[in-house]
């Protein structure tokens, strides 16, 4: 993490935290926040997809991908068809997409 931020001027918490602040601040300018979010999740974190649900913008935009629906291939296909793709940088799932 260190090294990615060092190397793109990011924050190293933002994007493993994934705060409801981070997430308007990336798809408020692009004026995003009126379309779906998609949420792909290992499952490894459910307090940050309850955190962003509870956000009262962004909240009742989240659609999370079921776990029973997540599989490699559909996840990463959503996520390079996506108009916007947020990911946590520490995900070797990132480095594919």
């Amino acid at each position: 993490m260190n090294f990615v931020s060092k190397e793109t001027g990011s924050d190293p918490r933002a994007g493993l935290e994934m705060r409801a602040d981070y997430v308007k601040s990336i798809l408020g300018p692009l004026d995003m926040l009126n379309h779906p979010i998609v949420v792909i999740t290992d499952g490894q974190n459910m307090n940050l997809l309850q955190r962003l649900m509870g956000d009262r913008i962004i909240g009742p935009m989240i659609r999370p991908v079921p776990k029973s629906a997540c599989w490699i291939g559909g996840d990463i296909t959503i996520a390079t068809m996506a108009t916007v793709f947020i990911g946590n940088p520490a995900s070797t799932f990132l480095a594919f997409i």
